[in-house]
């Protein structure tokens, strides 16, 4: 997770499982599942930096990386990105200017990374898919 990012999590159990077997198997194979997985991702972090277009800071923010348990995840850096990001829910919680003990609920701009995850999720999913695939057809 990102200093200031709001994952979106999925179950990957399995794939944490396969990956670390799939790393054990052949470094070869790992790292192009890792480039493949990332590739699939790229859809997700170049939808969600055009959602993100409104700011500056957000879009120059985002990449790609691929844990050790061999999850991709698309991360924002930028300060302001949780913030908005807020779980999908758009509203940002602070306190009014110049009054620490009085707060409000502002709408925000909308959330950008999860709508896209959503958009974008059948794809992710068969490319990781596909990039298990050539990677096991790797170490055989």
């Amino acid at each position: 997770m990102a200093k200031s990012g709001i994952p979106v999590y999925a179950d990957t159990a399995a794939l944490s499982r396969l990956s670390k077997q799939l790393r054990a198997a052949s470094k070869v194979a790992w790292k192009a599942y890792k480039v493949g997985a990332a590739a699939g991702a790229e859809v997700v972090l170049k939808d969600a930096q055009g959602r993100a277009s409104y700011s500056k800071q957000i879009p120059a923010s985002g990449r790609v990386r691929v844990t050790a348990a061999g999850n991709p995840q698309v991360v924002f850096t930028a300060p302001n990105a949780a913030p908005i990001e807020n779980s999908g829910k758009g509203f940002v919680r602070h306190p009014v200017y110049g009054h620490r003990d009085r707060w409000t609920d502002k709408n925000s701009h909308p959330a950008f990374a999860a709508p896209a995850l959503a958009a974008h999720r059948e794809e992710v999913i068969a490319a990781v898919e596909k990039a298990l695939v050539d990677a096991i057809d790797r170490v055989l």
